[in-house]
């Protein structure tokens, strides 16, 4: 485990490598181009809605991340947007903050284009093996817009066309049904629209991605994929998979499943990700049924 010490010291050359790799012109090899959407905060004492970025960094140099806020919701709203780049020590749980440290941040709460900057330096490569930019929208409103990320990487990764997935065949992982078993247990049935396959990483990293399952907008709990999927049957274009969860639901409530929550898979659209169904409710008159009333 690295030490306080060391990590401190990596913070100490951030300025320096700002200055240096900016100034001699480095190219930023990899380049990311993502739509932004985040939900607005549900209120004191619950999570905000937050978005998550692991990018593959492989050697020295700045990370810049440049986030276009085209629309903030309503008037009137409240708090703002927290934005981090931080990295992660090895072998450290990716819920543990205390695992990590932030060589970027940048908060904001108005509508505009926000630059973010981080630099990664020889012991951060040495003892930090994940790199991750991050947002947390603390604000009343959902926020909209689009994230660029440039950062020391391999240039065939992360490039993308406008926003809108990348050029050269992503996956597409889609939640197509959300149902009730016969045993009031909630089910998700997920398919890879493709075109392209979902990276072997989501079966070999101990960073899965995952589907959670949301209780009148309360999260639930979830489980990764490659749990839930050992066969790989979302890996190649056109596969789908069943999850059954302990979720039993035997009243009206609302419930959300999420794939990939947390964004770790590229893809080439992430709107239908999710998807929303009250279920539960008892089951109301057809369509056009008028009640009569017989007397004996």
């Amino acid at each position: 485990m690295i030490s306080s010490r060391r990590l401190r010291f990596g913070i100490l050359f951030t300025a320096v490598l700002l200055t240096t790799t900016f100034c001699t012109g480095e190219a930023l090899a990899a380049r990311e181009v993502h739509k932004l959407e985040l939900a607005k905060h549900q209120g004191p004492g619950q999570n905000p809605y937050s978005l998550f970025y692991d990018i593959q960094v492989i050697r020295e140099g700045p990370i810049k991340a440049t986030i276009t806020i085209d629309e903030f919701g309503a008037s009137g709203y409240k708090g703002n947007v927290v934005t981090y780049i931080r990295q992660y020590k090895k072998d450290s749980d990716e819920a543990d903050y205390r695992d990590s440290c932030k060589i970027g941040y940048k908060k904001f709460s108005r509508p505009g284009t926000y630059i973010l900057l981080g630099a990664v330096d020889s012991p951060s490569l040495r003892y930090c093996e994940r790199f991750r930019v991050e947002l947390h929208n603390f604000m009343n409103i959902p926020v909209r817009g689009t994230l660029v990320i440039e950062y020391p990487g391999k240039e065939d990764a992360g490039q993308t066309t406008g926003g809108q997935g990348q050029a050269h065949g992503e996956c597409d992982l889609a939640v197509t049904n959300l149902a009730l078993t016969g045993d009031s247990l909630v089910m998700v049935d997920i398919k890879n629209n493709g075109p392209g396959e979902v990276p072997s990483q989501v079966w070999t990293s101990s960073e899965s991605a995952s589907v959670m399952l949301f209780r009148e907008g309360k999260r639930w709990g979830g489980v990764s994929i490659k749990v839930i999927d050992p066969q790989r049957n979302l890996q190649k274009p056109g596969g789908t998979i069943r999850y059954v969860s302990n979720l039993k639901v035997t009243g009206p409530e609302k419930i959300t499943a999420v794939v990939d929550y947390g964004n770790r898979i590229r893809e080439a659209d992430k709107a239908n990700n999710g998807k929303v169904a009250t279920l539960g409710a008892p089951a109301g008159p057809p369509e056009g049924f008028k009640p009569r009333t017989f007397k004996p």
